[in-house]
């Protein structure tokens, strides 16, 4: 009887003297994720943002770049995708914003080759 009696206070004992450690693993563990978090949520934001502009000038490329803007299939396009990914979209604002440094990012491609054929 009392080997029952000291065996459940060992094992009492010893789930009272781990909690705090393992407390202490499951917090360290959140603090690592949340670091992590926040730079997937912006590169896939840059990625996105991109992918969508060039979708829209393959389709559209006669549309001047207000006009394009103006469709607001770009935008529409990153949600969808942050969506498919199950990665928390930021605001609209800032997908807009990355949208409109998306269209310059691209119009700067073609001056940056026609510069290099000028130098060759």
């Amino acid at each position: 009887m009392t080997h029952e009696y000291d065996l459940t206070s060992l094992i009492q004992y010893a789930i009272l003297l781990s909690m705090p450690l393992l407390s202490m693993l499951v917090v360290w563990f959140c603090h690592r994720l949340v670091r992590s978090l926040p730079t997937r949520p912006h590169e896939a934001l840059e990625q996105f943002a991109r992918m969508a502009v060039q979708q829209i000038e393959q389709q559209n490329a006669s549309l001047s770049s207000a006009d394009k803007k103006q469709l607001a299939l770009a935008l529409d396009l990153v949600l969808k995708l942050f969506n498919i990914f199950k990665i928390p979209a930021p605001p609209v604002e800032i997908i807009d914003v990355a949208i409109e440094a998306a269209v310059f990012f691209i119009k700067q491609i073609p001056a940056a080759v026609g510069a290099d054929k000028i130098g060759q």
